[in-house]
């Protein structure tokens, strides 16, 4: 009889628990990928590479692109929504967090501008046609 395999064709391979524990440690509580790999080393004895945990937070970034089309388009159709921007700091650079919510979704996107360029970029004003509550920063209006 053949050596057995059970569809692992790597020589390792993690399954969809460790990395969805990876992605909302780095994505959602924000830790390092070094504290992360430390955690899984010493916590579960797992060794896992910094490579790996991109590869995870890029493989749910792809899962996720359906989801995110739907949630901009709730908020397009939507007859009221609410929308801002602050200064964030990504790597050293200066970025906008761009936010649109309504009562049910709310949708962040950091961009490096911070006005109609990036409005557009995002996808969301461009097609919302209801009644925007903002704080009359002169693109908006």
């Amino acid at each position: 009889m053949g050596k057995k395999t059970y569809g692992i064709t790597k020589a390792v391979q993690y399954g969809t628990r460790l990395k969805g524990h990876s992605v909302y440690m780095s994505q959602f509580q924000l830790i390092p990928y070094k504290r992360i790999q430390e955690y899984f080393r010493e916590q579960l004895g797992v060794p896992v590479s910094e490579g790996s945990i991109y590869n995870f937070n890029q493989e749910a970034y792809h899962l996720l692109e359906t989801f995110e089309e739907k949630a901009k388009a709730s908020r397009a159709g939507s007859d009221l929504l609410q929308g801002d921007e602050t200064g964030i700091n990504v790597n050293g650079d200066k970025y906008w967090l761009h936010c649109t919510s309504n009562s049910s979704w709310t949708y962040f996107f950091p961009h490096e501008k911070r006005g109609t360029d990036a409005m557009n970029a995002i996808g969301i004003l461009p097609r919302f046609k209801g009644i925007l509550c903002h704080d009359h920063w002169k693109p908006l209006l």
